[in-house]
């Protein structure tokens, strides 16, 4: 059976896409909820945008190293921070949700927040669950 890192490429993708959303937005494009959630830990907006990008190398070299089952420690150290990112993001969701209030200011019902913001939280679940599924489960990148 062959795994496939469909949650890591998109993990991958969407922190590049912030990256590059706020070296050019600034401040503008850190007030999305999920990001916003992060530049709470990293309030500098150049370094919240080069530490997910360095978040997408670490997850790319991942991926490359080979089987997690060999490299466990490598692996799960150059994954940490790719998961660090989708949980503290996934939860900024959620909150913003929970409060009615984006981090803009922006209040709307529960629901309307939770809604719009579904694709980082599901993507935090799943990418959890992928890493956690593909350490426990033995199975090979290329079979």
């Amino acid at each position: 059976m062959r795994f496939l890192p469909w949650a890591l490429w998109y993990a991958m993708i969407l922190h590049t896409v912030w990256g590059v959303g706020i070296l050019i937005g600034g401040r503008a494009a850190v007030m999305s909820t999920p990001a916003h959630a992060v530049s709470v830990l990293f309030p500098n907006s150049r370094l919240l945008a080069f530490i997910l990008f360095g978040a997408s190398v670490l997850a790319a070299v991942a991926l490359g190293v080979g089987e997690p089952v060999e490299n466990r420690v490598v692996w799960g150290l150059l994954l940490g921070p790719q998961a660090a990112l989708m949980l503290v993001s996934g939860f900024g969701g959620i909150q913003a949700a929970w409060a009615h209030q984006y981090a803009d200011g922006t209040v709307r019902p529960f629901w309307f927040i939770f809604t719009d913001q579904a694709p980082i939280i599901v993507g935090a679940f799943v990418h959890s669950c992928s890493v956690v599924n593909y350490f426990g489960s033995g199975l090979r990148w290329r079979a």
